[in-house]
């Protein structure tokens, strides 16, 4: 019995040093974790005041009761603000609105706001 003991008991130890190793690799840095800097800029990021929507013009409808287009989702006509924007003219493909202090033409072809100067 003696020996079934000392066989028990070397088991343990060995179980227990092989399991050693184990802990101390859960204490190492995870290597695909972004450094702290980088998690330290995006919670800087995340407290500042978000800046307003940007605006996007998804649609226009151009008719002979009159031009209308869907900037964020709302049905604007020339003259109309939607989100700060003023809409000023509706083309076929651009819509010009001025929008924090700046003139931008809104395009359906290439996705592209320019600033009208």
């Amino acid at each position: 019995m003696t020996e079934l003991r000392a066989n028990a008991l070397l088991g343990r130890l060995l179980l227990s040093v092989l399991l050693l190793p184990a802990t101390q690799v859960q204490a190492v840095n995870d290597p695909t974790r972004p450094p702290a800097a980088v998690d330290r800029v995006a919670n800087a990021a995340e407290s500042e005041p978000q800046p307003e929507t940007d605006i996007q013009l998804q649609q226009i409808l151009i008719s002979a009761s009159g031009n209308r287009a869907v900037i964020n989702g709302k049905v604007v006509r020339q003259g109309d603000t939607v989100d700060g924007a003023k809409v000023l003219s509706i083309s076929s493909d651009t819509v010009v609105v001025n929008y924090r202090q700046n003139r931008q033409k809104l395009s359906l072809i290439n996705k592209t706001k320019d600033v009208v100067r």
